[in-house]
């Protein structure tokens, strides 16, 4: 049976976005400085450092983007922490979508890197709603969580390295859709793939 949430139209106000990554210089500094008093051996972090600081801005464009997708109703978590997430699962929100650095097999929460049997435990085995894997390189993680968190209606996952000013321009224009359309969110996601010619699954 298919969930229900898979074909009712939504709104933005059903879905969250979570960042894993830094959305501002300010917790840029806190995550770097987090992983530098563990000390040089303690890998906790590793986003923070494939950008220097001074180009974070402008490489991420944060600062245009969420504001922006903030104004269309959707939820926006900034801070995304391991805890967070399954929380916010636990609350049975309808989209969520994990916005998120990958590395070995790791995912990069803001509270440092969690490893696939991490994060498929921290996700409630009663949830139904949709789950938005925007993390590089993910079919893995997708797959573990279709099988031991077979309740979940849909995954969704990138095959590819993700690139995060792209994706954020994307989803602006998926939440516009979903504000201004009676439309489901696969569907309005699939209009937004066509409109980027972004094949399926990437």
């Amino acid at each position: 049976m298919i969930s229900s949430v898979v074909r009712i139209p939504l709104k933005p106000s059903s879905c969250t976005l979570g960042f894993g990554i830094p959305t501002s210089l300010r917790e840029y500094d806190r995550q770097k400085k987090a992983h530098e008093s563990h000390g040089e051996d303690h890998e906790n972090h590793d986003f923070i450092f494939s950008v220097e600081r001074n180009h974070y801005p402008a490489v991420f464009r944060f600062d245009r983007f969420l504001p922006e997708i903030a104004a269309t109703g959707a939820r926006i978590e900034p801070v995304l922490t391991l805890e967070k997430f399954g929380a916010l699962l636990g609350e049975q929100v309808s989209v969520l979508t994990l916005f998120a650095h990958q590395k070995d097999d790791r995912v990069e929460f803001a509270d440092g890197l969690a490893t696939i049997p991490q994060i498929v435990e921290a996700v409630p085995r009663d949830y139904v709603g949709i789950l938005d894997l925007c993390v590089c390189q993910s079919p893995e993680l997708a797959r573990r969580l279709r099988y031991e968190r077979s309740n979940i209606a849909l995954i969704r996952y990138i095959e590819k390295a993700a690139t995060p000013w792209r994706w954020l321009w994307f989803y602006l224009i998926l939440f516009k859709i979903l504000q201004t359309e009676n439309s489901s969110w696969p569907n309005a996601f699939d209009k937004t793939l066509k409109a980027f010619l972004i094949p399926s699954g990437t």
